[in-house]
């Protein structure tokens, strides 16, 4: 949609094939300051054109402006006069102090402000130039081929600009330098009312407040600026010092999030911090070269370009959101990774402990798909039928937990952060290390993958007998099935493969699997970040209530439960709610879980006549669980697995030839991947 935006915006926008001396020809240094942004932003237009198969190099085109008007002084000064002139109608001051960082004080209100600004145009200042670099430079690729300009045509611009403007020169210059010292003077303000903010200044190393190196920035701006030539370079050495003690802090802080849980909005504030801290830095080594009088050079390249970045980087939703959630997602993907853990057998004796702790399992998954149909049977509306249902999955899977039963859907998400918590970057490119983990990363996905079999072995070979056992100690007791025959037709027809979009509600329960585990580890950060299982051991009502020791003995178990209740919780609801959810939009939106679907399956073929055509309705059916249950399980593994690689920061490709070294040890030994070796390694 915001695609299709852009080019309804663009397609009023200057047309960038415009000649060239139709361009020049419109330059006008005594016309209105709008006229002549347009003119600038027709000239930006053409150098930045890469034709449409990007054949053409802006660097290529530029050169080619100079060079053009080196053959015609006249309009040589005349363009350099009009660019002149908006440099000195309008001010830099807020780009260089805003470009490239949040102008909102939260996650939220920035997300939400870029989001209208995709629709409906920022309104800006028209003197301000922070408004027109966005205008000049559009694309991304805008952002690149500016920090590779090369020097001498750098310098061929600046003279450009300089042409015919002796008397002046002085007084544009003097206009650039105080905005440099008024952007880092802003700059040096906010970075210091932020850095000592609670939120920052609790998680940051322990000193004395007028020690600080946020505290201290705003001293240093002022003593900077007010410096004579000789004090000057002492000072600069000072300040770079306290920047980079700023940023140790942050470092800290990061530690701290990493180890004691994260916030998005603490994520965002730091990262603000940051971004302001290396503009900051950047416009004082600016200052300094500019008060030795040095030729602009690589740092003023470095800074425009940064400052191009920065405009593309105000509008764009996606980065902000990049930036803000890398470090929560990784946190869940890893709090996932731990739980995942538990769900990986070594040895035969894990493994079977995993086919019983899974058979108990399905044997209380059995009931939950008999009381789903009373639950059916109620007549009730919607929204109370979706209450009870997820009453009924959530309190059946916080049973299974208590028990220390499993329930194999809930484990390839789990498992596949667990898996991803293997691939470590900087491992990856160490030889060493490198080879290790390529020798024990096809061990360790067979040995997932048989623990995955050997959870969905118990739980569909315990449901099936306990159902058929239920409705057979039923029968006895009342004459008739659990089940009528039409109900008994529509459990078993809802899973045909042919007739039913059983793929498409398997892989959405998949993706229903996926969201529980992300719900969970949100669920799990968010308790250590605020600490809660803390709070519970210190809190007064309990410790009258039950005493010291039970009170800590209720946090840890808080502490131990919290992500598998949360899951369940959040499973219940998501699968009971979902067709709910169909209903009320008129979209025929079903769950295609494989333990209950097996549930249902096995209570309508006990219940259905036995006829010619039972065996192909048991085959098909029992295809059908097959296909649900891999579904199932793909869809969530896969979409853990690509979460948790991304937040890794993962080279795919290394993953890629990982996953071959898998193939190969899948055709060397196949059977490791249902069934365990006699001797595992550890």
């Amino acid at each position: 949609m915001f695609k299709a935006i852009k080019r309804v915006q663009q397609a009023f926008l200057p047309d960038p094939k415009l000649d060239l001396s139709y361009i020049f020809a419109q330059a006008k240094s005594e016309s209105l300051l709008s006229d002549r942004l347009i003119w600038l932003e027709q000239l930006s237009r053409w150098i930045c054109y890469r034709g449409a198969a990007g054949e053409s190099s802006p660097v290529v085109r530029l050169r080619f402006v100079l060079q053009f008007l080196e053959r015609s002084p006249e309009l040589k000064r005349t363009t350099a006069e009009l660019i002149r002139s908006v440099l000195e109608e309008t001010t830099s001051v807020s780009l260089l102090a805003s470009s490239g960082i949040p102008s909102e004080q939260g996650f939220l209100q920035e997300a939400s402000r870029r989001l209208i600004h995709k629709i409906l145009p920022e309104s800006s200042e028209e003197k301000s130039l922070s408004a027109l670099l966005p205008r000049l430079f559009l694309k991304k690729q805008d952002t690149e081929w500016m920090l590779e300009l090369p020097e001498d045509v750098f310098n061929g611009l600046m003279a450009w600009i300089s042409c015919g403007a002796l008397e002046h020169l002085d007084t544009l210059k003097w206009r650039q330098d105080e905005s440099l010292k008024e952007a880092s003077t802003i700059l040096a303000a906010e970075i210091s009312g932020m850095g000592v903010r609670e939120s920052i200044r609790l998680r940051a190393p322990s000193v004395v407040m007028s020690q600080s190196p946020f505290v201290r920035l705003p001293l240093l701006q002022h003593k900077f600026l007010r410096s004579s030539d000789l004090e000057r370079g002492a000072i600069f050495e000072e300040y770079l010092h306290e920047i980079e003690a700023a940023r140790q802090v942050l470092a800290w802080v990061r530690s701290h999030l990493e180890e004691f849980g994260v916030s998005v909005e603490l994520v965002f504030q730091v990262g603000k911090i940051e971004t302001s801290l290396n503009r900051l830095e950047m416009i004082v080594r600016v200052c300094v070269r500019k008060k030795k009088a040095l030729a602009p050079g690589a740092l003023e390249i470095r800074l425009i370009s940064d400052l191009i970045r920065g405009a593309y980087k105000d509008q764009s939703v996606l980065v902000l959101f990049r930036k803000s959630m890398a470090l929560l997602s990784r946190k869940i993907s890893e709090r996932s990774g731990e739980t995942g853990e538990h769900y990986i057998t070594r040895t035969r004796a894990e493994y079977f402990q995993m086919v019983r702790e899974a058979a108990g399992g399905g044997v209380l998954t059995a009931g939950t798909a008999m009381m789903k149909f009373v639950i059916m049977g109620l007549g009730l509306p919607p929204f109370f039928e979706g209450m009870f249902s997820a009453v009924n999955y959530s309190g059946s899977f916080i049973i299974m937990q208590c028990f220390d039963f499993k329930l194999a859907t809930k484990q390839p998400s789990m498992t596949a952060a667990a898996l991803a918590g293997k691939l470590d970057p900087s491992s990856l490119k160490d030889h060493e290390t490198q080879s290790q983990v390529k020798t024990e990363f096809p061990e360790m996905v067979a040995r997932l993958t048989r623990s995955q079999f050997a959870a969905a072995l118990g739980n569909v070979f315990a449901v099936i007998p306990t159902i058929l056992i239920i409705d057979w100690i039923w029968k006895r007791a009342t004459g008739s099935h659990y089940l009528t025959v039409d109900e008994a037709h529509h459990a078993v027809g809802s899973l045909n493969l042919f007739h039913t979009l059983t793929f498409f509600y398997a892989a959405l329960t998949g993706v229903l699997l996926w969201l529980a585990s992300i719900a969970a580890g949100w669920v799990e950060n968010a308790s250590v970040y605020y600490r809660i299982p803390e709070t519970v051991a210190q809190s007064r009502i309990l410790r009258r209530l039950f005493g010291l020791q039970k009170a800590q003995r209720l946090a840890k178990f808080y502490k131990s439960a919290i992500s598998g209740t949360s899951a369940s919780i959040c499973l219940g609801f998501l699968l009971a709610f979902v067709p709910v959810f169909g209903k009320f939009f008129g979209i025929p939106l079903e769950v295609r879980h494989v333990t209950l679907s097996s549930g249902s399956a096995a209570l309508g073929v006990v219940t259905l006549p036995w006829t010619d055509e039972s065996v192909w309705m048991i085959a098909s059916t029992a295809l059908s669980i097959l296909v649900i249950g891999l579904l199932n399980f793909g869809v969530s593994f896969s979409l853990a697995l690509l979460v948790a690689i991304r937040a890794r920061e993962v080279d795919h490709r290394q993953v890629r030839v990982l996953f071959r070294r898998v193939k190969l040890y899948w055709k060397a030994s196949p059977l490791s991947f249902l069934w365990p070796k006699e001797v595992e390694r550890s």
